[in-house]
């Protein structure tokens, strides 16, 4: 499934990952990380990216925080 930009959840996931560890302002990165794992736990939960995709995002997350 792609969104109107033609990507897929897993290809946002990790531009938005990229994205995140350019914020300078820790408080907005933090802001930023979390909503990035509220994304992924959805797209999980509806079968859009797998447990394996879900681990790693979770992984690059937590080193952004």
């Amino acid at each position: 499934m792609k969104n109107e930009q033609g990507k897929t959840v897993n290809e946002r996931l990790k531009r938005d990952i990229e994205h995140a560890k350019k914020i300078e302002n820790a408080e907005q990165r933090k802001l930023h990380a979390y909503m990035i794992m509220g994304a992924a736990e959805l797209a999980v939960d509806f079968g859009m990216i797998t447990y394996t995709e879900w681990g790693k995002h979770t992984n690059e997350v937590f080193k952004i925080m």
